[in-house]
């Protein structure tokens, strides 16, 4: 009898404990971009799709409407869609939520990697409004940042390199 009751407890406990939880996020890359409400996310990792005659680096992006006041452009997230993801490139959608992943910090370094990419990313913001960056690397040696930035309209790397 205990045995029943404590199995009995146990489904209920577990019921209860997933009861909220939104799941894996469904999509998780860098903030390149804030429009008032609106966030665009590009994919960490790129795609390859030169085999179907497509791009041979391809990085997904998605402007999300539903925010959150304190992201800013450099920010890495977790990001739950709500509803459909329009198809569109870059595609669009509701977040229902987002996490903010805290940022990498080097030693001997003054800023973290968001700082870092955001700096990099100002420096983009009268480019072509048609251009989206996604971000390949950021890294911080001796007193230099690099931050090496992917242009989908060229097809390039871009890098920029700053001191502290």
């Amino acid at each position: 009898m205990k045995g029943w009751i404590l199995l009995g407890t146990g489904i209920v406990l577990a019921g209860c404990s997933s009861e909220g939880e939104a799941g894996p996020p469904s999509h998780t890359g860098y903030v390149t971009e804030i429009d008032g409400d609106r966030m665009l996310v590009v994919e960490e990792e790129p795609e390859d799709y030169s085999d179907t005659g497509g791009l041979e680096t391809f990085y997904d992006a998605i402007w999300f409407e539903g925010t959150p006041e304190e992201l800013l452009p450099g920010d890495f997230v977790h990001v739950w869609a709500e509803g459909a993801i329009a198809e569109s490139y870059p595609g669009q959608g509701t977040a229902e939520r987002a996490s903010i992943i805290q940022p990498e910090e080097y030693s001997g370094a003054e800023l973290d990697e968001q700082q870092a990419l955001e700096l990099a990313l100002e420096e983009t913001a009268d480019d072509d409004a048609s251009t989206h960056y996604a971000v390949e690397d950021v890294t911080f040696e001796e007193g230099l940042w690099t931050v090496t930035l992917y242009d989908s309209i060229a097809q390039r790397s871009i890098e920029w390199e700053f001191e502290e």
